[in-house]
């Protein structure tokens, strides 16, 4: 019973089937593919070195469910209202009461079409240019 819930580190990800598999130091042992446990239907792959906390099914670790990283010595938690990382270079913050969405594009789509990011700070300056030219 005292191996329930454990605490590894993501030793490989299987994205496509939302499976991990977890290495265990004071065992010198790896788990086989665990579930990823899905907080709210999201679904955020972890990267390989991620430290995690598992809930075995079981009293050995052939079977259980990765909860997910936690806050603390290691990995301190952002000075910040909210913050959800989806990758190292993607994620969203909220403070000081603005919304940020941090990746390398942003697509916004709905029935009328979609654009980028990119194609609307384009469009921002072509008007600006405009503007200057007309005064």
């Amino acid at each position: 019973m005292e191996d329930i819930v454990r605490v590894g580190f993501i030793s490989s990800m299987d994205k496509e089937k939302g499976m991990a598999q977890v290495y265990y130091p004071d065992r010198g042992s790896t788990t086989e593919l665990l579930h990823l446990f899905a907080m709210r239907g999201e679904y955020c792959p972890f990267d390989v070195g991620n430290q995690v906390v598992v809930l075995h099914l079981s009293n050995d670790t052939s079977s259980g469910i990765i909860l997910g990283r936690f806050w603390g010595d290691e990995n301190i938690p952002p000075k910040v209202d909210y913050q959800n990382t989806l990758k190292q270079d993607i994620w969203t913050v909220l403070a000081d009461k603005t919304y940020v969405i941090h990746c390398p594009e942003i697509r916004l789509e709905g029935t009328a079409g979609s654009m980028t990011l990119s194609e609307l700070v384009n469009l921002r300056k072509r008007v600006e240019e405009l503007e200057r030219k007309v005064k």
